[in-house]
């Protein structure tokens, strides 16, 4: 299984990203590909195999499935999904792919604060 995860270089809460970068080195070290794209991203697309997408607001988190009003839905159109692919890849050209070392690499700051926030990440 392919699996390539983008997320933003630009962050518009601090604590949510050094959640993320946390998560995003276990997901590394898991086979996945890292990217971090140069702006901020706010999309939360999941795309099978060119098959289906899911796309949304929807955070994995106790906030979002139980306190706020977000939503997100399933896609199967064909066209639509190879629109979103295209605008992926595009937004992959604008990316820096990261791996295992880029995270090693990090000051031990930075991966304290990884390691704290992440302890929050269920009430984010």
């Amino acid at each position: 299984v392919r699996v390539r995860i983008m997320i933003p270089s630009k962050p518009d809460k601090r604590y949510v990203y050094k959640t993320s970068i946390f998560y995003a080195r276990e997901m590394a070290e898991a086979g996945a590909e890292i990217y971090l794209f140069d702006g901020f991203v706010h999309a939360k697309n999941l795309i099978i195999d060119g098959v289906a997408m899911c796309t949304g607001t929807t955070n994995i988190d106790y906030r979002s499935f139980n306190l706020n009003f977000e939503i997100s839905t399933i896609i199967y159109d064909k066209i639509l999904l190879e629109m979103v692919i295209k605008l992926f890849e595009n937004d992959i050209l604008a990316s820096t792919k990261v791996d295992v070392d880029h995270f090693k690499k990090r000051s031990l700051w930075d991966k304290f604060q990884q390691v704290f926030f992440r302890l929050f990440s269920p009430l984010m």
